[in-house]
């Protein structure tokens, strides 16, 4: 896409604005020197336009998977002490943590996997008919 038309300040760096105009190819006629003090609320307008591929995406909100992990491990011993009693309990304590990290670590495996897959390009070329 090519330049049509640059805006910039009041400057004393004239060498700067000259290198960034010649660089950029535009004529004089296209450069416009303009106030510093913007009214933001101007740029409303652009915000306003219904162009999807301007808009962030939204933020939502997730559990990361440790703290659900360590819920459930929680929820996991303290069920256990008190169905099983405290001796148990404290066995599926101390085994949990083992368990829980390799759980982890298999999830943590399986989703590089997926990203990298997904990050590749596709490769599938269609077969050409025969003339």
């Amino acid at each position: 896409q090519r330049v049509v038309r640059l805006e910039h300040s009041l400057t004393d760096d004239r060498w700067l604005l000259d290198t960034v105009v010649e660089q950029l190819e535009l004529p004089p006629e296209q450069v416009y020197e303009m106030p510093d003090n913007y009214d933001y609320v101007d740029f409303h307008q652009i915000a306003a336009l219904d162009i999807p591929t301007l808009r962030f995406t939204p933020w939502i909100p997730t559990v990361p998977l440790a703290l659900a992990g360590n819920i459930a491990r929680l929820l996991v011993i303290m069920l256990a002490g008190e169905v099983y009693g405290q001796k148990i309990g404290m066995k599926v304590h101390d085994w949990s943590g083992f368990v829980t990290f390799a759980i982890a670590i298999t999830l943590i495996l399986v989703l590089s996997r997926v990203i990298q897959e997904d990050a590749q390009p596709s490769t599938n070329v269609p077969d050409e008919k025969p003339a």
